[in-house]
């Protein structure tokens, strides 16, 4: 997925702000040397590949916030989020944006990151680039925890929402075409019997249709096993629309042969 992310950060000063200001070297943007040096060490953990996302501004933007500093930093990019379709079209799952801070729990400039009960997380639909293809279900979730990576611990936060797809275009658009392709093969048994060929032009006309809405998938969906029931229903269906003609040709012939023999033995 690709999205504009405005994530904020609040710095804790026993001291306070105005002290902790006074304590360290001040650029022009109000943002403090410790508070520079931080924000250079936020990464993007689940980008889709590597420099794919980046800080919009140059340096971060900082103010006052009571006792605390609130670092403001907007990042845009593409995030990975794996994708489990086994439930397509009606699947729903998180999506989840994920940051790290390259300081160790445990170095010489720890960091730890706690969810403030005053955070406030919501997704702004107008912002929310694929609104037409996902709705979002639920509140947005801020997270924190720590990150394992080559037996260093490192902190982490992200936010999550849980989104569910618009199944309608899917539904309308492939499900029930192939529905409608379906009871079509009921009318084989209209044409004559004594034209199987015709039987069997349309039912392989009906089965290359419906191969043309398989979605490309490397996996079974819901919406897999669907067609698939369909088209093994027209697999079915062509293949009695070739037996049955020979099977009731077979049933004349039978008949006429008994007689015919019948017929020899007694006037011998």
């Amino acid at each position: 997925m690709r999205t504009t992310l405005v994530q904020q950060s609040s710095w804790s000063a026993s001291t306070g702000a105005k002290d902790r200001r006074e304590s360290f070297v001040t650029f022009k943007d109000g943002a403090t040397e410790s508070v520079e040096w931080f924000a250079g060490r936020v990464e993007v953990l689940n980008s889709f590949e590597h420099d794919s996302c980046k800080l919009i501004d140059e340096k971060p933007t900082v103010r006052d916030d009571g006792e605390d500093l609130l670092i403001q930093l907007r990042f845009e990019g593409r995030f990975y989020q794996p994708m489990r379709l086994h439930a397509f079209p009606f699947d729903s799952q998180e999506l989840s944006i994920k940051f790290i801070i390259l300081c160790r729990v445990d170095g010489p400039a720890p960091a730890e990151v706690n969810v403030s009960p005053r955070v406030i997380c919501r997704l702004v639909d107008s912002g929310f680039a694929p609104r037409f293809q996902w709705r979002p279900k639920g509140q947005v979730r801020c997270h924190a925890g720590t990150h394992e990576a080559n037996g260093r611990t490192f902190p982490k936060f992200g936010a999550s929402v849980r989104v569910a797809r618009e199944s309608r275009f899917y539904v309308t658009n492939v499900a029930l075409p192939t529905a409608v392709f379906s009871g079509l093969a009921f009318t084989l048994f209209a044409a004559q019997p004594s034209e199987p060929m015709e039987r069997l032009s349309v039912a392989f006309t009906l089965l290359l249709t419906m191969a043309a809405y398989k979605i490309t998938v490397s996996y079974e969906t819901l919406l897999d096993q669907f067609l698939l029931c369909n088209f093994f229903l027209l697999v079915a269906m062509a293949i009695v629309s070739a037996v049955l003609p020979q099977a009731d040709k077979r049933r004349r012939i039978w008949p006429t042969a008994s007689v015919w023999r019948f017929s020899a033995r007694v006037g011998a």
